[in-house]
């Protein structure tokens, strides 16, 4: 492949490379509040320091292996050889997409990010041909004008959440709060909520229990329909201004505020992310599964962050974000 390399951090599901670690759980209908978290019960290897990780063997026999440092609170992966911050994974970017080698079964997987204006789009091996997968630019965005509002009765638990027709696909415009492992028995043990702000944020959902989250007549969106949504709001240029909440975003990395427009009445809240029982991301990032797998235990999202990023990213599946449902 002959092209010009640069490296840059590509967030799956994550905005930035490092951040303190704020402790947070709340496992279904009971919550922790402990004041420390040592890492040695977080199902990963743990480390003291980068140093005595140094010397911990990366290669390709454990490729995409997390640990756990405590001398920084920070969870790295092994990828490439080198043991990289989990929240983040370097991609290669190349000029333009006729770059790129052809796809075939020996690279399936393989990712490429491609600058386009003041974004990027990343670009994944699928099926033989490479598929862009974050959403492109769109002159079909929806008129927020013809945008029809209403409301839903979950009946499993008499919850009301209201909803937002852009274009043909009717969405809850609010995070789902379901929780009642006792009639779907397979969320038991893979949800949780932020401290006290379930009521705020909704509840927060591993990827297995997203897939059997939502009520009956709703499902979790694909991909492909988190990308019809990207392009009905104006591509991925305006998906985080269009689509997010007009107040809780904290100022981007230059002070200007991070709130968005919410033009279409979908109400992105800051919720974050969590692992471990550890909440990243408050006030930073919307992140919502799609029923869409990736792959190495990654799973398609829609994610907007608070610098007016967005579109569609992986993330690992043990993290826990937040389900938007779309109506059948």
């Amino acid at each position: 492949m002959n092209f010009k390399k640069r490296a840059i951090a590509s967030t799956l599901g994550c905005a930035a490379i490092s951040f303190p670690l704020i402790l947070a759980a709340c496992g279904d209908d009971s919550s922790s509040n402990s004041s420390e978290q040592s890492g040695d019960d977080m199902g990963v290897p743990v480390f003291e320091s980068i140093d005595a990780l140094k010397k911990e063997k990366c290669s390709s026999e454990n490729e995409f292996e997390t640990v756990y440092v405590k001398a920084d609170s920070t969870f790295y992966k092994c990828y490439k050889n080198k043991w990289s911050n989990s929240l983040s994974i370097e991609l290669e970017t190349v000029e333009s997409k006729d770059d790129l080698d052809e796809c075939n079964k020996e690279n399936v997987g393989q990712m490429f990010r491609v600058p386009r204006d003041t974004i990027f789009d990343t670009y994944v091996c699928e099926n033989g041909e490479w598929v862009s997968d974050f959403g492109g630019s769109s002159s079909k965005a929806v008129d927020p004008k013809t945008v029809v509002k209403g409301s839903f009765t979950d009946e499993r638990d008499g919850r009301t959440y209201k909803t937002v027709q852009i274009g043909k696909q009717t969405w809850m415009a609010e995070n789902l709060n379901y929780d009642d492992t006792k009639k779907t028995p397979k969320l038991a043990g893979r949800i949780w909520c932020n401290w006290d702000n379930c009521t705020k944020y909704g509840r927060y959902y591993n990827y297995f229990a997203a897939l059997e989250a939502c009520p009956s007549g709703w499902h979790l969106p694909s991909r492909d329909e988190f990308l019809t949504l990207i392009e009905n709001v104006g591509g991925v240029g305006n998906v985080a201004r269009a689509l997010k909440s007009t107040s809780g975003w904290v100022e981007d990395d230059k002070g200007k505020d991070g709130n968005g427009e919410d033009l279409y009445g979908f109400n992105a809240l800051p919720a974050g992310d969590m692992l471990f029982d550890i909440s990243f991301l408050e006030g930073k990032t919307a992140i919502f599964w799609s029923s869409t797998k990736a792959y190495y235990g990654e799973s398609r999202d829609l994610s907007v962050f608070y610098d007016n990023r967005g579109g569609v990213y992986s993330i690992n599946g043990d993290f826990r974000v937040s389900v938007r449902c779309l109506k059948n």
